[in-house]
């Protein structure tokens, strides 16, 4: 990179495949439950559960004992 005369800069949002840029996006907009986060995104609710699970490991966001799913960085979900 030095000789580039280029620097390594750290991303502001992690990358994410095309599901969960699509829940990302719903969560982010206001979607805080799976079933309104599938409606978003226009996916299943099963690749809704699959995604929000891999999100959650990842730290990105929580799910509480209701079911309401909330980012863990930058703004929250309502």
């Amino acid at each position: 990179l030095a000789l580039l005369d280029l620097r390594a800069t750290p991303t502001s949002m992690p990358l994410l495949d095309a599901n969960a840029a699509s829940c990302w996006s719903a969560i982010l907009g206001g979607a805080g439950t799976f079933e309104a986060i599938a409606h978003a995104a226009k996916l299943s609710l099963r690749t809704v559960a699959a995604t929000i699970s891999i999100l959650e490991l990842e730290g990105l966001l929580t799910v509480d004992v209701t079911g309401a799913v909330r980012s863990s960085i930058g703004r929250q979900a309502r």
